[in-house]
């Protein structure tokens, strides 16, 4: 979710996740998904791996799903949400990852993270203000470092915030991928290719398509829709707390 960064910014140092060989990506579908923001129960209701029904077919291990970041913080159940790995996956880095992160490496920001959430992650830990060096278990800070900045295929670049678009990917930074909101997003970027984000909450409930970009995080964070998109088709779908699902196109 979109909140006053931390200050500073830098130069991305971390690689893209590798785009994976082959065609399958581009012919079986691949679905991108908005920010969990902790909200496990909603989370589980939308297509996450083989055998769950997208729409008029069932996602196969030849589905890419790929995740805008922001995993934690705010709802109550941030430990249950990182676990959830399956189906072929790539999750994307969001600001939340960034500043929990931030915290563990300097405690005098852990105030700032906590502030935006992070209280509720600690809760859902079972840990006070004062452990977050040992809030998660090695394999969740594994998680949260291992993140990419951004994903590429041929026709879409996916984020969490929004990119610069007169900048290769490989000189974006940091503070543009992660903190920066859609509406700042006002041309296509330089590659042609589409941008898909979340970060930035879609108070209509409904993603936005400009054309050269889409936005969506519709607010799951605040009792409204987590969003899911088939990127190729411009079909998706939505869930909610009372477990009611609802699907559109772009």
């Amino acid at each position: 979710m979109e909140r006053k960064p931390a200050p500073g910014k830098s130069r991305a140092t971390k690689k893209p996740a590798a785009v994976t060989s082959g065609t399958a990506i581009l012919l079986c579908g691949e679905f991108s998904e908005e920010n969990a923001h902790a909200c496990n129960r909603r989370h589980s209701r939308l297509p996450h791996g083989p055998g769950h029904t997208v729409g008029p077919r069932q996602a196969t291990r030849d589905d890419q799903l790929v995740f805008l970041g922001d995993y934690i913080d705010r709802g109550p159940a941030s430990r249950q949400v990182s676990l959830k790995q399956s189906c072929s996956t790539i999750f994307l880095r969001g600001n939340h990852e960034e500043m929990i992160l931030m915290a563990r490496k300097n405690p005098t920001k852990s105030h700032n993270w906590q502030s935006c959430g992070g209280l509720e992650t600690l809760i859902s830990y079972e840990a006070n203000h004062q452990a977050i060096g040992i809030t998660h278990s090695e394999s969740h800070w594994e998680f949260c470092e291992r993140n990419a900045s951004f994903f590429e295929t041929k026709t879409d670049i996916f984020v969490h915030g929004r990119v610069d678009p007169e900048l290769d990917m490989k000189e974006q930074s940091e503070w543009v991928l992660l903190w920066q909101s859609f509406p700042q997003l006002r041309q296509p970027h330089r590659s042609g290719k589409r941008v898909v984000c979340g970060h930035t909450v879609q108070n209509s409930g409904k993603p936005v398509n400009t054309g050269f970009a889409v936005c969506l995080d519709t607010g799951a964070a605040y009792g409204n829709w987590l969003t899911c998109l088939d990127s190729i088709s411009g079909k998706y779908w939505q869930a909610n707390e009372e477990g009611k699902i609802r699907e559109g196109e772009l």
